[in-house]
């Protein structure tokens, strides 16, 4: 419940119409009725009790219905000219004409309102003594007022979700439909804002419910409109990306793409929830969540708005710079240390602060840099740059938007933007420039993935999925499983599986990482690590063959981490978005193409990717922050050289800070090995096949006879004919290697292989 009030004062008012329609608007020219009243629709009979234009204010909804019906209804159809013309020849001309229709209805509408203070007394008192009648639709649909009382609304984490309005992802109730209705509509009936929501026609019992409040065990939603008429006629044409640039295909709104990347961040904080380093942080997600809403501020800048139409001239300039002031103004009411993270994560999306590379945000903005000329007013532009940066009514409508979004009053300034900004920037060099605690270097690294990852998904509109392929229950259904994988199956920690090839180590590990699923919060990542390409596309198969498709889905979805192509797509997303022109459409893709990196659940790598987290920076923070909360399965550990295990051996380590748990499978792990892991994560059970599980596959055989002898000979046809596989050997493939094959061949129809050894000759087997 992290960013939410511990409680909120409100009034709850209940109402009842025995009769009411709402036309569904995503059908034109077709009479559909919506199953319930449209938050608009509620909006204006408010606005009705209280005798003003509109009321834009914040509610939550439940709402029923006992029955519907379909009434045949006459319509008068009115021309261009005010005429009533006759209709198909059915009315006389003189008369007027007429037209019929079916119109669905609802009956026995019941609705509960429930309005946040101070708006909730106001209302509430207009409700008693409305200046116009209060009906739920058309002029007919009266609306009787059954109850109006005083509530308190608590935070929750589960409650009965009943027939409320809720947020897509709100509840996971089976029942539940998705329903497009009005949020508001503007007072000269051109703008309409439209949200999806979930609601159940049947009674939902109770589920564990995200962003609610409860109203005894009653789960309610609380909701705003995006905007007033005075923000939308400045804020209308500021875009954050061109139509190539976005994910959509057509050109996005800066207040469009804020509210996508901040509702991604919530998504993300469901999956990864607070486990590890995180749990000592509780006001994290909020501080990502004021970040990601942040984080694009400064593009409505002229300078960023020109670039993005056709043949644009790139500004030059860095936008989440500007954007600190934003955040300085916004945030004054926090702590410092929350100021402090949430600026981190706004200026670091895209560049650090100093690189040994060129176009690091502390050489580009030097304390003497020209800041006014950048951000403010450039008193001599050349000729197609804009005087002014930041027009002041733009500039209001934007910080008045913003301020709603974070439901605080419109900050006070006396300041230049581009002072703050300057100011802000400096401050948060000074902060970040000097050591800082392990702790905090972390965890600002953990925001800025956070922001990073969420503008890549609210970016390409590539949602993360919800859906874990692997089983909960995944050892019942191994018919006879072995004793090493039921051990696996039972350990809730980290674990060291020594198993020899064949003997079910696959399983055992998919069987461990099954039994953890249980007690990890959130929706935990499963991570297979194998050290070659050959063999991460060998397990990809095999997973895509024995673990759950998602419903609707043919096969599951299994992620494959290459280096080569997530290193190409990551680079390429964080991309600088301030130069405009051809490289839009490419970082749009790359955008996508990375987030189908992070998109699956389960994901088959090797550890490189994983250990260039570790080294942080602007491109890897989303990588590491995915490595929070997740279960890391590294197979085949032995097969990597010293320096790579000493590395991964760091990389456990940190993976326990970050809540994660460790599987090691091997089918040989010397005992220094197995200490070395033990002092890195300190407790960890080991457990062995036993002897005998699997069959021997190889045996190694050297012949004292001569390769040519009769003897060798005898033996080398003799495991042929037993239908083995022989590899033989010999110092000389001239003199001897091909007059023993033909020599085999003579008696012997099995197939061989040969190969030369010039120091030494035996036969393997």
């Amino acid at each position: 419940m992290s960013g939410m009030p511990s409680s909120i004062q409100a009034v709850r008012v209940d109402l009842y119409a025995p009769v009411a329609s709402f036309r569904d608007p995503m059908f034109p020219g077709v009479s559909r009725c919506l199953p319930v009243p449209p938050p608009s629709t509620v909006r204006g009979m408010l606005a009705a009790a209280t005798g003003r234009a509109s009321e834009a204010i914040t509610l939550g909804l439940a709402a029923s219905a006992e029955g519907r019906g379909v009434d045949a209804e006459t319509y008068h159809p009115i021309a261009a000219d005010g005429s009533n013309p006759a209709i198909a020849g059915r009315v006389a001309a003189g008369k007027g004409g007429v037209t019929i229709r079916d119109r669905p209805f609802l009956v026995g509408v019941r609705l509960t309102i429930w309005i946040p203070a101070p708006d909730g007394e106001r209302i509430a008192q207009a409700l008693r003594r409305p200046v116009w009648g209060l009906r739920l639709g058309r002029s007919q649909d009266l609306v009787h007022i059954v109850s109006v009382r005083e509530v308190i609304l608590q935070p929750t984490e589960r409650a009965r979700v009943g027939h409320a309005l809720a947020p897509v992802g709100g509840h996971e109730a089976p029942l539940a439909s998705t329903l497009r209705l009005a949020e508001a509509i503007s007072s000269d009936r051109g703008r309409t804002e439209y949200r999806s929501y979930q609601w159940c026609s049947e009674s939902a019992g109770e589920h564990a419910v995200v962003g609610a409040y409860r109203d005894e065990d009653q789960a309610v939603w609380l909701s705003s409109p995006a905007s007033s008429d005075e923000r939308d006629a400045q804020l209308s044409q500021v875009l954050a990306k061109s139509a190539s640039g976005s994910g959509l295909g057509r050109p996005e709104l800066l207040t469009e793409h804020s509210l996508a990347v901040r509702d991604a961040t919530r998504t993300i904080a469901r999956r990864i929830d607070s486990p590890g380093v995180l749990a000592f942080y509780p006001n994290f997600w909020s501080w990502a969540e004021t970040a990601a809403l942040l984080h694009d501020a400064g593009k409505v800048a002229e300078g960023f708005q020109r670039q993005l139409r056709p043949g644009g001239e790139s500004w030059g300039e860095r936008h989440e710079v500007l954007s600190l002031a934003y955040v300085d103004l916004l945030t004054r009411h926090m702590d410092p240390q929350e100021r402090k993270m949430i600026a981190a994560g706004v200026a670091f999306h895209h560049r650090p602060l100093t690189s040994h590379r060129r176009g690091d945000l502390r050489s580009m903005y030097p304390p003497v840099a020209a800041w006014e000329r950048k951000f403010g007013r450039d008193p001599a532009p050349v000729l197609g740059r804009p005087r002014v940066q930041i027009p002041a009514a733009r500039h209001r409508a934007w910080l008045a938007w913003l301020a709603h979004q974070l439901a605080i009053p419109v900050p006070a300034n006396d300041r230049r933007l581009w002072e703050l900004a300057r100011d802000a920037f400096a401050r948060l060099s000074a902060e970040w420039i000097n050591p800082v605690s392990e702790e905090d270097g972390l965890v600002a690294v953990l925001l800025q993935g956070a922001v990073t990852l969420a503008d890549h998904s609210g970016s390409a509109h590539v949602p993360l999925q919800t859906h874990m392929p692997l089983p909960r229950d995944f050892l019942s259904r191994l018919p006879t499983p072995y004793p090493h994988q039921r051990q696996a199956a039972d350990i809730a920690e980290h674990l060291i599986l020594v198993a020899p090839t064949g003997s079910g180590k696959t399983e055992a590990g998919l069987a461990w990482a099954s039994r953890q699923l249980d007690d990890m919060p959130g929706q935990p990542r499963l991570a297979w690590l194998l050290p070659y390409r050959a063999s991460i596309d060998a397990a990809r198969d095999r997973f895509i063959k024995h673990l759950d498709s998602a419903p609707g889905q043919e096969r599951p979805d299994i992620g494959v981490l290459h280096a080569t192509a997530a290193r190409t797509l990551l680079a390429r997303a964080i991309a600088d978005e301030c130069t405009p022109g051809p490289a839009d459409a490419r970082r749009a893709r790359a955008r996508a193409g990375a987030m189908r990196l992070f998109s699956q659940r389960v994901r088959v790598a090797t550890p490189h990717q994983l250990l260039r987290a570790a080294i942080a920076g602007t491109r890897y923070s989303s990588v590491l922050l995915e490595q929070v909360n997740a279960l890391m399965v590294l197979d085949e550990l032995h097969a990597y050289d010293p320096a790579t295990f000493g590395r991964i051996c760091a990389c456990m380590q940190l993976w326990q800070r970050l809540g994660s748990r460790v599987a090691v499978l091997s089918a040989t792990l010397a005992q220094p090995m197995i200490n070395l892991i033990h002092d890195t994560l300190g407790s960890v059970e080991v457990r062995r096949a036993p002897v005998g599980t699997a069959p021997a596959r190889h045996r190694l055989t050297l012949d004292e006879d001569p390769i040519d002898s009769e003897a060798s000979l005898e033996r080398i046809r003799s495991w042929l004919d037993e239908g083995q596989s022989v590899l033989v050997i010999a110092k000389s493939l001239l003199t001897k290697g091909f007059g023993v094959g033909a020599r085999v061949r003579r008696v012997s129809g099995c197939g061989h292989r040969w190969a030369v050894d010039p120091w030494t000759g035996a036969g393997s087997r």
